[in-house]
């Protein structure tokens, strides 16, 4: 008479536990977030006026290179208003990275995606007031 096999012998037990993953960062995925729609202004603002300038009830033969002129100062617009928004995102990812037990990669890649436009935007806004106000 065979014996059969006791329960535990159909599901081994492994001999070390799955590793752990570290719980998601929510402070550096806002970070993230922030500054992605920070890079998202400028090119939405562009975009937005090239489009209304173009589709605008005077046409003429310049309309086109009005259209771009307008898309630049509204981009240079946005570029001032990104600035700080960016410069928020990478406060909080720098403040994401020091959180202990959390991951880290979505506030570096906030930190490295928001520095450069937060430094630019930075120099964009104060000329951007200067030149239209």
């Amino acid at each position: 008479m065979t014996e059969a096999a006791p329960p535990a012998a159909a599901n081994p037990v492994y001999a070390t536990d799955p590793v752990a993953k570290k719980p998601r960062n929510a402070l550096g995925i806002a970070a993230l977030v922030i500054v992605i729609v920070a890079i998202f202004i400028p090119a939405g603002l562009f975009l937005f006026a090239t489009f209304a300038s173009l589709t605008g009830p005077q046409q003429t033969p310049d309309t086109g290179g009005w259209a771009i002129l307008a898309g630049l100062v509204f981009g240079g617009i946005g570029f001032g208003v990104a600035g700080p928004v960016a410069i928020v995102g990478v406060i909080l990812g720098i403040i994401a990275l020091f959180r202990k037990a959390y991951g880290k990669v979505a506030a570096i890649v906030a930190i490295v995606l928001g520095a450069p436009l937060g430094l630019v935007g930075l120099f964009v806004l104060p000329l951007a007031i200067d030149q239209f106000f």
